[in-house]
């Protein structure tokens, strides 16, 4: 049986797949790395695959390079701010970058939150919340030099609790790729 060695052929498909986030590698590829795979407890592996999919389904919502952005979560008293800036200055990047938060700012000020429900499950916490109380919460998007911002602010404390686990909710969700601030 052949073996995948650091640097071989077989080696680069299985780190591709797996930096890619594709759940496919070819059967060949499996048999021979499969064998070789440190065991993994049920916890870690749920652990992995979810982390596997976010960055799929957020790659599959959101149009620029996720890998060079950054999404900045900030609670305010009156509501919060969403930032994704790029980290890497690219023209397009930010371009795209704007183009989805200002598409995203106009759907959330009609109560539309499809796309983060898409991306982190109907029960992320604040989200319900956030969608029923949508003609209470100002929504406006603000443009940045390296990307753009969602302001969300509203009058309505529980709504505002409702951001601000939202906020948290993403931060967290978003794991490497975000930041979650307080002002």
């Amino acid at each position: 049986m052949m073996s995948a060695q650091v640097g071989s052929p077989l080696a680069l498909v299985a780190t591709l797949a797996i930096t890619a986030g594709s759940f496919f590698l070819p059967p060949i590829a499996e048999a021979q790395t499969t064998s070789q795979m440190p065991m993994m407890a049920d916890e870690d592996h749920s652990a992995m695959h979810a982390q596997m999919m976010q960055h799929h389904m957020g790659a599959s919502v959101m149009p620029f390079d996720l890998i060079h952005s950054l999404h900045i979560f900030t609670p305010l008293p009156d509501g919060g701010e969403q930032d994704v800036i790029s980290t890497d200055g690219n023209a397009r990047q930010i371009m795209l970058i704007r183009q989805h938060l200002k598409t995203e700012a106009q759907r959330r000020a009609q109560g539309d939150y499809a796309t983060p429900a898409r991306i982190h499950g109907a029960s992320m916490p604040g989200l319900k919340e956030m969608a029923t109380g949508a003609p209470s919460i100002h929504v406006v998007y603000v443009e940045l030099p390296a990307g753009g911002r969602i302001v969300y602010t509203t009058a309505r404390p529980e709504l505002v609790q409702a951001i601000h686990a939202w906020l948290e909710a993403q931060a967290h969700d978003h794991k490497e790729d975000a930041m979650l601030t307080h002002q």
